[in-house]
């Protein structure tokens, strides 16, 4: 039994080991939660693209059509992930309602409603839309991925420590 190592160091050894498995896993936190909010996120501007006609702008919403996507934030122990532009639009339904022309503008003349096709009209009235629930099918969609991300990434740092 020359190769023999006694219990005592044995246990050392292991101990060692865990501590720095512990400690990578520790360390490597922040790039697991980066990773996974870039998975969610990807995800999620996924649906917002598709929703949106896959310029990921509301071309109704005000002079040149606004932004919509997501974006994330690791703060501590978690990664939220958060809609940008007006998504509410896309995603909850409207009621039908009246748009109203416009008031007098800087040269004091009367501004008017002009709807495609119809005319020129002092409003509208504009029919509501059903909404597409964007957000609930992005964040079903991203949360598997973050998922599977985190995983993955927890997996590879724990097998470099093991080295």
């Amino acid at each position: 039994m020359a190769n023999a190592i006694p219990i005592s160091a044995a246990g050392r050894r292991m101990a060692k080991r865990f501590d720095s498995i512990a400690r990578s896993v520790s360390d490597g936190r922040r790039e697991t939660l980066t990773n996974a909010g870039m998975a969610a996120k990807s995800a999620i501007n996924g649906v917002v693209r598709k929703h949106s006609g896959g310029d990921m702008k509301l071309s109704g919403v005000g002079r040149n059509g606004a932004r919509v996507g997501s974006r994330f934030e690791v703060e501590g122990r978690s990664v939220t992930v958060k809609a940008t532009g007006p998504l509410h639009f896309l995603a909850n339904p409207t009621k039908p309602h009246r748009i109203p022309r416009r008031r007098r503008s800087n040269r004091g003349r009367r501004r008017v409603v002009v709807i495609p096709g119809v005319g020129v009209r002092a409003f509208a009235n504009h029919p509501g839309t059903r909404g597409k629930d964007t957000w609930n099918i992005g964040v079903k969609a991203a949360r598997p991925k973050a998922m599977s991300e985190m995983r993955d990434h927890t997996v590879t740092v724990i097998r470099r420590a093991m080295r």
